[in-house]
């Protein structure tokens, strides 16, 4: 369904659905309910903490989610959003939009993870192979 949903966009752009492919390799469902429930505990007890955590499919620091949601759905994030496939695929769309020119993979992987990662490069490499992209860019 999401791949149907989108499939002109993916043509367009296929990098989000690399990143979400990479990033729940990384996440399953039930390490995302143990982050989920972490963050509920943090907006109580530590409420700056809440915002860097990285959360949903997409693997965002909290605080870009509400920018994203806020700015796109004048909406505070649900958890519903947070695992919605659609929606994160344009939050990471969105993201990179935000920050920056992104000529290679190493590129995608320090705009993303915040540091130069040959692996999640590797890793994005595969998943666009996977998706029938030849090359990035």
């Amino acid at each position: 369904m999401f791949i149907g949903c989108l499939s002109q966009e993916i043509r367009d752009d296929p990098l989000p659905v690399a990143v979400l492919w990479v990033e729940t390799s990384f996440r399953p469902i039930w390490i995302r309910i143990l982050e989920y429930m972490y963050l509920k505990i943090c907006e109580i007890l530590a409420p700056k903490r809440a915002e860097r955590i990285t959360i949903g499919l997409a693997q965002m620091k909290m605080w870009y989610w509400k920018e994203f949601m806020k700015t796109k759905f004048d909406k505070v994030p649900s958890i519903a959003d947070l695992e919605n496939p659609v929606v994160n695929y344009y939050a990471i769309k969105w993201f990179f939009l935000q920050n920056g020119t992104m000529l290679t993979l190493l590129d995608v992987s320090r705009i993303y993870t915040g540091q130069t990662n040959a692996y999640y490069a590797v890793l994005l490499d595969e998943a666009l192979t996977q998706l029938g992209v030849l090359t990035f860019r």
